[in-house]
């Protein structure tokens, strides 16, 4: 199967009955997460997160609301309970929310692009990373910067062993055509990335151990998609 993303881009506060209708179509762990969150727009972004995975999950394998029900391994990843090629990975900021899915693991990662200390920054890399970050021109470094952290990110993701797998661990490099790399990882396996276009200061990309990546991310209109929950059962 094709790795499929698909991007939601939130538009201010939505409305109180929005809010709810998402609510409903999450899990009680959900709930009981984004009701902890202070700023309603966190709200909106980590029910959103789930609901768009949710209805994707039921949209490309006909799996009732019902039927989803995730279990999670040592490192907090989430993966369908009962459904093992069944296969999904959420990720936001600011205003998009993204989710990929596959039959194979699959891990994404998107972030807003913000000025940053460079003199941090490098620390977080793989030698040859931080050499590559350090060569670009000063004007290149910030959207280079977040190429390498998404694509880590990704891979991180795709993996389900979070920061136990330290940063500098592996490498990845976007090479002088534009195609995204591993240069070097903690295993045998081939992985490949893609990277995505999106609307305004982002960085999206994604990781498989397939490399049939869909062509375009597909974008779903908030409005249209909050219609189509509508006509999903709530979770029970």
């Amino acid at each position: 199967m094709t790795i499929e993303v698909y991007a939601v881009r939130l538009s201010g506060e939505p409305e109180v009955g929005i809010v709810q209708q998402l609510y409903d179509c999450v899990s009680e762990e959900k709930q009981a997460k984004a009701a902890r969150l202070k700023q309603p727009a966190d709200r909106c972004r980590t029910l959103a997160g789930e609901a768009l995975a949710r209805w994707l999950i039921g949209q490309k394998w006909g799996l009732r609301p019902s039927d989803i029900r995730y279990t999670h391994n040592a490192y907090g990843k989430p993966s369908l309970d009962g459904f093992p090629n069944i296969h999904f990975n959420v990720s936001h900021s600011d205003e998009w929310v993204v989710c990929a899915i596959s039959e194979q693991p699959v891990g994404v990662d998107i972030e807003r692009q913000q000025h940053i200390d460079f003199s941090w920054s490098y620390h977080y890399f793989a030698p040859e990373e931080a050499n590559d970050l350090q060569q670009r021109p000063f004007a290149e470094r910030l959207p280079y910067f977040y190429d390498l952290w998404t694509l880590k990110e990704s891979f991180i993701k795709q993996r389900g062993v979070g920061l136990s797998l330290p940063l500098d661990r592996f490498a990845v490099r976007v090479t002088s055509e534009g195609n995204p790399v591993l240069l070097h990882s903690p295993d045998l396996k081939e992985y490949w990335f893609k990277q995505y276009p999106v609307d305004g200061p982002y960085k999206l990309a994604v990781c498989g151990q397939e490399r049939d990546f869909a062509e375009e991310l597909t974008i779903l209109p908030f409005d249209t998609f909050v219609k189509s929950l509508m006509s999903v059962q709530p979770v029970s």
